[in-house]
Order: structure tokens, then sequence, then C-alpha cells
């Protein structure tokens, strides 16, 4: 009996996680969406001597596993909960578990304060769109001029970790990681701890948006990994060898630690160190011949030059702004350059949604009783002719061969995850537009010469458009289609009205 109670209050909880990754999907910004292939994990670890062990230390490491990327959130949540574990053993446990099982589901759009181990966490879980809008900000508007009450956190993104100190001493590059996060290029990230090679990582995603990284990418990786042997394999240029396991090697990002992934990795062809804020900020790219040494200094290690110019005076006015005041606090900083890359990708993205635009079928072309038609395809040439007059050119001052750059990135997999979004949101468009001329229609008219077979038809098409309409929360426009069922409804067979069942309208 307490195992049937168990099983159905599992089945419920996970219920419940469906619903609210459902919801992140089709609301919040893409890149929180929940991640279906791995699990995210946040770790606090500590390490004290203790002789009375054999092997003269105590260690022990909590960790937040979740699919969510709720990064920033969960760092907060774990550097209150693991302290008080260390000190109160598994009630402190019990007692996030139940903190957070009070939570109300995410909202996209909303702040949200949570309680949680005697103080509050306030947080925004940004709707989608967002990300698209650059606003001009002052560096004094780049925090929340509201001051949090006492026992209140306020965490100003969900997701966002620390820019600044981790890649500190690649600012001159980030230019040129923006590019090669953009392409999906084979990344090495070599740093001193996990925390700082994790959030590099994450960081040099983050740059990209709103543009997901569709490419396999592992924040923290050690020689202890399953995957160690075969995502440590040399590159090669066999035909033979197009495997799975090649295919994941060729956009991959690594965070590591170990030195030893120097000397393994010798024919990655772009490799990151990372340096602390007391290194000396590397302007030039070096050699990969220097990556033979376990002893890296920090750097950019690669023969990619970049298809853009780079933006010196930009990026010097960006690295002037970070280094003039030491006290800014380090959000303000990272938010400087997720500025000024938000503005380049952007500017990136601009000519890539105006050419998707013009792929939607005219108004005039959506007959309401004929089915929606699809979007013209995506063409590359033409595309591509469309730049010398709508171009990048048009938002940005970054000269360099942009054509290129596009033409390359069409052939990765950032690419094929934007242009699959942009399907379905061009399919959900037409679906509206084919549903609001279907409620505004002469569905009288049209049914005056019509068989029975084809008046039912049409019901059965727009019994399955109602259902559509209820996912994308169309309400107003789905109810003027059920009352266009209903005049429909009345031109069928008495018999055969009782036997159809009409939807529900939604009240509002």
């Amino acid at each position: 009996m307490r195992l049937a109670i168990r099983q159905r209050k599992a089945l419920s909880i996970f219920n419940d996680f469906l619903k609210i990754h459902k919801r992140l999907r089709n609301e919040s910004e893409r890149y929180l969406e929940p991640e279906t292939r791995h699990f995210s994990g946040i770790a606090f670890f500590r390490q004290v001597r203790d002789a009375s062990i054999h092997r003269g230390f105590y260690q022990k490491a909590v960790i937040i596993l979740s699919q969510l990327p709720f990064h920033n959130l969960f760092r907060h949540i774990i550097d209150l909960t693991a302290p008080e574990y260390f000190s109160k053993g598994e009630a402190a446990l019990e007692s996030m578990a139940a903190a957070v099982n009070r939570w109300p589901s995410p909202i996209a759009g909303e702040t949200m304060e949570l309680p949680f181990l005697g103080s509050v966490l306030r947080v925004r879980l940004p709707a989608y769109g967002e990300a698209q809008t650059v606003r001009s900000v002052e560096s004094n508007q780049l925090l929340p001029t509201m001051a949090p009450s006492r026992g209140t956190t306020l965490i100003p993104q969900i997701s966002d970790l620390d820019l600044y100190r981790p890649l500190y001493t690649a600012f001159y590059h980030l230019s040129v990681l923006w590019e090669l996060t953009l392409l999906g290029e084979p990344l090495l990230v070599v740093s001193a701890t996990p925390k700082q090679c994790s959030q590099a990582v994450l960081g040099l995603t983050s740059l990209i948006r709103p543009f997901h990284y569709c490419n396999e990418m592992r924040p923290y990786f050690t020689i202890h990994d399953s995957d160690f042997k075969d995502l440590t394999q040399p590159f090669t240029n066999n035909s033979d060898s197009s495997t799975d396991q090649n295919k994941r090697r060729q956009g991959l990002m690594l965070g590591v630690t170990n030195p030893f992934f120097c000397k393994t990795f010798t024919k990655w062809p772009h490799v990151l160190k990372c340096g602390g804020l007391d290194d000396k900020m590397s302007k030039k790219t070096k050699s990969l011949d220097k990556i033979k040494t376990l002893e890296l200094n920090p750097g950019f290690y690669s023969k990619h030059t970049g298809y853009l110019d780079k933006d010196k005076a930009s990026i010097e006015k960006v690295v002037k702004n970070v280094l003039s005041n030491t006290r800014r606090p380090p959000e303000v900083a990272s938010a400087m350059i997720r500025r000024y890359f938000a503005t380049l990708t952007r500017s990136f993205e601009f000519p890539l949604e105006r050419y998707i635009s013009s792929l939607m079928p005219l108004k005039k072309q959506i007959d309401p009783f004929k089915p929606p038609p699809p979007p013209h395809p995506f063409e590359v040439k033409t595309f591509l002719l469309s730049l010398s007059r709508s171009g990048p050119q048009l938002t940005s001052s970054i000269t360099g061969d942009w054509t290129s750059l596009y033409r390359d990135f069409f052939r990765r997999p950032n690419f094929f995850g934007w242009l699959e979004r942009k399907k379905i949101e061009m399919r959900d468009k037409i679906l509206e537009l084919h549903a609001e001329a279907t409620s505004e229609a002469d569905v009288l008219g049209w049914a005056e010469d019509k068989t029975e077979v084809e008046i039912m038809d049409l019901l059965l098409q727009m019994k399955q458009k109602v259902g559509d309409l209820e996912q994308l929360k169309l309400f107003r426009i789905r109810n003027g289609v059920i009352l266009q069922m209903e005049h429909l409804k009345d031109c069928l067979p008495y018999d055969t009205q009782k036997i159809f069942q009409m939807p529900q309208p939604t009240t509002l």
C-alpha cells in the first residue's frame, strides 16, 4: 500500500516537472530551456585534514543535479546549503528540500521571492524575446537600483555566472572566441580550478545568445569521466572516421584543470588558458606549438585569425571601463561585456531575422477553407545575395568578411538549431493567421453548396486548430473559431449534430 502511494506521488511529481519544462520551453528564453541529454551539477567541495583517517584528510561534496540551467540560482543555493550540511548533517538537506518544494513553479517574465533557510532569494526568469532587446545601459544601471531588504539576496541573473574573473586574461581575444563559439569550433579551456573553467565555458556559450549552443559541451571534464577515452581521441581527416564519436568532437568545448590535457590535446585547433586577476592580459594569439609542455602560460593558442576585423577601439573602451574602478562589483564588469556581445550578436542575427520574415506566406495567400500554406525554404544563396543591401553593416561598424562567416555558420549545428526554432515560430504564426481568417470567414456562405462530408471534414480540421490555439494560449481567436464551428454545425443533419462533440470556449 505504501509503495503504491509512493509510486503515485513520484508520478505526480514527475508530471509536474514535465509541465514546468514544457512551459519553460514555450515561454522563457531559449538558453533557459531544460537540458534533455545531460544533468547540470553545481558542487560545493570540502577537504579537511584528519589524522584519524587513513588518507590523512576528510573530503566530501554537496552537489545539486538539475536539468534546468539556473546556474547562478543554484550557486547561491549550494553556498547556503553546504555549510549547513557540514555542521548539522542530513537535517540541513531535508530543510533545503522542504523549502524548495514550497516554491511556486517558475513563471517567465516575473520576479519571484523564494524563502530559503532563513533568507529570501529574489530572482527573475526572463521571458522569451528579452534577450533580443539590447538596451543602452550605463554602468550605474547595470545592477538593480532598489536595494534588497535585510535578509534578502538579490540574484540579478538566474543563469548567468561571472564573466569578469574567469575570462580576465582573455579580454582581447573575446571577439575571436565569440566567433569560434558561434561556429561551434572545438575549444579546450584550461584553468586552475573547476569553478573557473566551468564559468569560462558557460560564459563563452552565453555570449552568442539568442543563438543556442547546440554542440557537445563539458564545463568541467576530468580523466575519470566515462567519455574520456572517446572524447580525447585525436581528430582525423579520414573519411572512414565520420562516426558519432568523431562528430561529437568536432564542436566539443571542454573545461579542464589537469595539465595532462595540454599534452593529450596537442591536435586540438583552439586552446584557451585562463589566468587570474594578477596575470597580465594577453593581446597576441600564441602558437599551438607551445601547448606541448605541461606548463602553459595564460593566453589564447590558435591559428584562427577570425573572419571579422578586431574592433580594437570598442574592446579598449570595454577594457578601460572594466579596469577603471576595481571596487566596482564583478557583476557590473560582466554586464558590460555581455552588453557589447549582445549588440554584436544582434547585428549578426538581424539579416537572418529579416530574411526569415520574407519566407512567410502573404496574408492574402491564406485561405480559411484550405490547409495553411507552408513557409518558403531557407535558400543560402538568396540570403547571401541580400547581404549587400541589408547586411550587418546597417547596425554594426565592424568590418571584415561577414559573408564567409555566414557561409561557415550555415554548415554548423548552431545554425540548424536556430533554424529549427524559427520554423516552429513560423508554423505557429501561420496557424494564428489562418485561424484568424477562419474566425472572420463567411462559413455559412461557403457551406451552401457543400456536402455533409465536406462540412464534417472542415469541422474536424477546425477542431484540431482549436486544440493547437489552446496550446499557444490564443484564446480570443480560439473562441472565434469555436463560434464559427457552431454556425457550421447547424448546417449538418440533426442526427450528425448530436454525435459531434464541440470544444468548450475559454472564459476570458
